[in-house]
């Protein structure tokens, strides 16, 4: 991957610059930044290992989505394991370590483990180690050796320096994100002088917009709308805060992290202070994740979604590649595509479909695009980072035809369609309906006192999120600012879980969850096993049950799995989401 850093736009200062470490290197970074974008245009290809097979791993996403970059976070006794590049703060002097290899990231030893991955398919710790040795107490060794290797990090064992508070609060209407319609949502309400709390787990307030290029016309009107929620004494902005865990009676958990963006905590401030809040209304503005698509070699460095490859463009001015092939199903990926192309890369784009928009079509190609409709990428050529990418023609059910070429790359972005951030709904209501027009699970926008706004309904349009917001907060729906942009739900998707080969077969190395390495050929497995049900098929293969509880591979795996029983992808469910949503700091509460 041939990153670097733009010489102009984002949303960092410039004016500033501050130095990082990670694995004994250094980097340059500006305030703005996060560890992620620093190292991405530092031309950092591999930071982390995955936990299974230790493959290389590098930057997937640019958000709390990330499952791929986990790192160690300072030394000694304010030593983190298992930090997410993408949600640290930079700041001068910020210490960080790769984790979960030995003797180095660059080389090892437990890479072997991917050698032997055909004796550590799913579910392989209740046959490998017992049938062939049954009435022996050789399972009993391997347990040990087994529970050793657990884990992705070390927590430090030296007393926690820090302290911490816990605050109790009231409000009258709790809104949770504040990208557009939650920021819609809290002028509505608090013009209408209701008591507001605004929760984001950011530090600072847009959600989508701040993957906008800087001064675009929506930063006009954020800047107005963030004014105006500082000036309503009735309106509390909680950034930096992560609404963790939704409980009866509209009881909400939120952790605020207060001094983690600096190098020395203020003495007499706490480092996180935990929030137990207690609301009569509840307005989820969460949004939406992109979905990953599965193809060989989609765990490569470099290959990433094209959300996240369009907010390191924008936000953090990091170009990630110079020739990148763009695989979608969607309309979505479309505007990443162009603003790609217009910062000077030479993008392909492998769409799925045949039949493509025609404005979109038209546009791509007048800046250069070469588009290839009713195509697909098969493979991610690579180790530690992509080189190539496999194309081929594929028919609508996904299904390669023809001859495949090789497009030398230095990154796939993929988009696969969107996942709604529907956890706190469902920690409190349990499973959602399926919206087969977006091949997603949705909340429903009213139940009880939760009302839930924009992408996570799949609002088809900035526009209608905007509307939605404010109709949530108590205004008339009419508020919406005048401001264009293109529309976040990817439009006519088309549908396919897995692009299969010619012949008809899976691909090889096609990860679902690429943290905890479970394969599409796992899910097979547990399919021919007669592990069905979905909560069998989550355990079994441990797809989801990383430390991002499946944020980017619930979906496909149950698609695979929907596909390999002949039903529906509502027929076969989906499982339910527990607290906390992000992992919480044993101090913050």
């Amino acid at each position: 991957m041939t990153a670097r850093r733009l010489p102009t736009g984002g949303r960092i200062d410039r004016s500033s610059e501050v130095t990082v470490q990670f694995d004994g290197r250094t980097f340059r970074a500006h305030p703005g930044d996060t560890l992620a974008s620093a190292l991405l245009a530092g031309g950092q290809r591999v930071i982390a290992r995955s936990f299974k097979y230790h493959r290389s791993r590098g930057l997937i996403a640019a958000g709390v989505e990330e499952t791929n970059a986990l790192v160690h976070l300072r030394d000694g006794n304010r030593h983190e394991p298992n930090a997410q590049a993408t949600m640290v703060e930079v700041f001068d002097g910020l210490a960080s370590t790769p984790q979960n290899a030995w003797p180095s990231l660059q080389f090892d030893i437990g890479a072997v483990t991917g050698i032997m991955s055909r004796f550590f398919g799913a579910g392989f710790y209740y046959k490998t180690f017992v049938g062939p040795f049954s009435g022996t107490k050789f399972w009993m060794f391997c347990e040990a050796l087994i529970r050793k290797a657990a884990g992705m990090g070390r927590a430090s064992t030296l007393p926690d320096p820090d302290h911490y508070e816990k605050v109790n609060a009231f409000c009258d209407v709790l809104i949770v994100g504040a990208g557009p319609a939650g920021i819609a949502a809290a002028l509505s309400a608090g013009r209408k002088g209701d008591n507001v709390i605004l929760v984001e787990q950011d530090r600072g307030l847009g959600g989508s917009l701040l993957s906008e290029p800087a001064g675009a016309p929506s930063d006009d009107w954020l800047g107005q709308a963030h004014a105006e929620l500082n000036d309503l004494p009735n309106v509390r902005v909680l950034t930096r805060t992560t609404a963790f865990g939704a409980y009866d009676c509209e009881v909400f958990g939120l952790v605020e992290r207060v001094q983690d963006h600096v190098f020395a905590p203020a003495l007499g401030k706490p480092r996180q202070r935990y929030w137990i809040v207690r609301t009569n209304r509840v307005v989820l503005a969460t949004g939406a994740i992109e979905r990953p698509m599965i193809f060989a070699g989609n765990d490569v460095p470099g290959v990433m979604l094209t959300s996240g490859v369009r907010s390191y463009l924008n936000r953090y001015a990091v170009l990630a590649g110079e020739r990148i092939v763009v695989a979608t199903n969607n309309d979505s990926a479309y505007t990443t595509a162009i603003e790609l192309a217009n910062a000077g890369a030479k993008v392909t784009i492998c769409d799925l479909r045949r039949e493509i928009p025609a404005q979109l079509g038209e546009i791509a190609e007048s800046v250069g695009i070469d588009l290839r409709p009713g195509h697909a990428v098969l493979k991610a050529v690579g180790g530690k980072g992509v080189k190539a990418a496999l194309i081929a023609p594929v028919t609508p059910e996904g299904k390669a035809t023809g001859k495949s070429a090789r497009i030398a790359c230095d990154l796939v972005a993929a988009s696969g369609g969107w996942v709604p951030t529907l956890h706190l709904w469902s920690q409190r209501f349990g499973k959602p309906l399926y919206a087969k027009e977006l091949d997603a699970f949705l909340p429903p926008a009213e139940k009880g006192a939760f009302t839930c706004v924009g992408s996570l309904i799949g609002s088809p349009s900035l526009t209608e999120s905007l509307s939605q917001g404010h109709r949530a907060g108590g205004g008339t729906g009419k508020e919406t600012a005048l401001f264009g942009r293109a529309d976040f739900w990817g439009r006519n998707l088309m549908p396919v879980a897995v692009i299969t080969e010619a012949d008809g077969s899976t691909p090889g190395n096609a990860f679902v969850d690429f943290q905890h390495d479970v394969k599409l050929a796992d899910i097979d497995q547990a399919h021919l096993e007669g592990y069905v049900a979905v909560e069998h098929l989550k355990r079994y293969t441990t797809s989801g049950m990383a430390a991002d509880q499946g944020k980017t591979s619930n979906l496909n795996a149950l698609a695979r799995m929907a596909e390999l029983r002949g039903l529906t992808i509502p027929s076969v469910g989906t499982t339910t989401f527990r607290p906390p949503y992000t992992p919480v700091t044993v101090g913050a509460i």
